[in-house]
């Protein structure tokens, strides 16, 4: 179970209290993990995590009232959290991902309906998307110039990594004119009194976008100018 503070671990620190209202965890003597000199991690010995609502999470944010925040800090409040450094006593600091993309688009090439599932399956198709998508206008926007425009793929500190899977990748760019050019090839040609382009079938194309809600507003708004 969840709460269950009495499970085995292989983390850093053990669950030692667990309510609805807030989680304490303690340093776990046995973890595996040394630093340089030798000392065992972790330094810290205990962590008290607060659980409260978005809007109050910002406020205490701001005033400076955690040690450390990073859950709901999301990239969209950078210019808040920059701006209440001094009267807040405390840094902001972009750590850098883990993740092969903040926001990658991962085709169900398995669709229920038939007439999507050849539309996805179809190569040109998903190479189109790539080409449509206009990364360095989310760049600006959303993440203020401190993102990477890239294809999905590993992060660019893995040892095999290659520059023709990320920021090389031929489909990485904005080209709307090929785009356009691969779906006409596609025989996507027909558009609606919108301008739209229909199926086979005739109906209006729809890409539907599935997303966890609770992802925030930052990954939103990028959903929102794809």
């Amino acid at each position: 179970p969840t709460g269950d503070i009495n499970k085995p671990t292989l983390q850093p620190w053990m669950f030692k209290e667990f309510t609805f209202t807030y989680r304490v965890f303690e340093r776990n003597p046995y973890y595996y993990a040394v630093d340089q000199a030798g000392n065992q991690l972790p330094y810290i010995d205990k962590i008290v995590s607060t659980i409260v609502d978005t809007e109050v999470y910002q406020m205490k944010v701001i005033a400076g009232e955690a040690d450390v925040a990073w859950c709901e800090t999301h990239f969209a409040n950078y210019p808040l959290y920059k701006e209440n450094e001094e009267e807040g006593g405390y840094r902001t600091i972009l750590m850098p991902g883990i993740k092969g993309s903040e926001v990658a688009y991962a085709l169900n090439l398995n669709h229920p309906d038939p007439i999507m599932r050849k539309i996805f399956q179809d190569i040109r198709f998903r190479r189109a998307l790539s080409l449509a998508i206009n990364r360095e206008e989310i760049n600006d926007t959303v993440y203020f110039g401190f993102a990477v425009p890239r294809q999905a793929t590993i992060i660019p500190t893995a040892r095999y990594y290659k520059e023709e899977w990320g920021e090389k990748h031929p489909y990485a760019r904005y080209d709307p004119d090929e785009a356009n050019r691969l779906l006409d090839e596609m025989g996507l040609t027909e558009r609606d009194k919108d301008g739209f382009r229909k199926r086979p079938d005739g109906k209006t194309a729809l890409l539907i976008i599935e997303y966890g809600a609770d992802l925030g507003q930052t990954r939103t708004t990028v959903h929102e100018l794809v």
